[in-house]
């Protein structure tokens, strides 16, 4: 759950582990009526979309779409309804997905603080192997 006090940032709280905790369904029930739940509806994902387009630079280079993303991260953050928040999220959702779609797949990006890549695969898929276990699932359960 997240909650937001008076002048503080959000912040991470959760309840306990009970199922008839009625506080979240009243939240949740009363968030579109209130500035609680248009602060809500902003700050979760203007804070998503501006990682998105973070990830369309650093990843993609994707410096223009990028831009766009973030401006729309931006509008999201100034949306006066939650509707609009919806719309703005959707918008960069379509050119977030676009990227990913026209990105070339025969060579995956290397993971971040990576020299030579993702590490050899080992067991029955590393390369040359001879055949595949005959019962796979306890073999992968077992390293082999």
């Amino acid at each position: 759950m997240l909650v937001l006090r008076a002048h503080s940032a959000p912040t991470p709280a959760s309840t306990p582990g009970v199922t008839d905790d009625a506080r979240l369904p009243r939240v949740q029930a009363f968030a579109p009526c209130d500035a609680f739940g248009l602060r809500v509806a902003r700050y979760l994902p203007s804070f998503k979309v501006a990682g998105q387009a973070r990830l369309l630079l650093k990843r993609f280079g994707a410096a223009e779409t990028a831009i766009t993303v973030g401006q729309l991260a931006q509008a999201i953050e100034a949306a006066e309804t939650i509707e609009e928040t919806h719309q703005f999220e959707a918008s960069a959702a379509a050119l977030y997905f676009r990227a990913w779609a026209g990105r070339d797949r025969s060579a995956p990006p290397l993971p971040p603080g990576t020299a030579g890549g993702y590490p050899p695969l080992g067991g029955p898929l590393r390369a040359g192997a001879s055949s595949l276990p005959a019962r796979p699932a306890p073999a992968s359960l077992s390293g082999r």
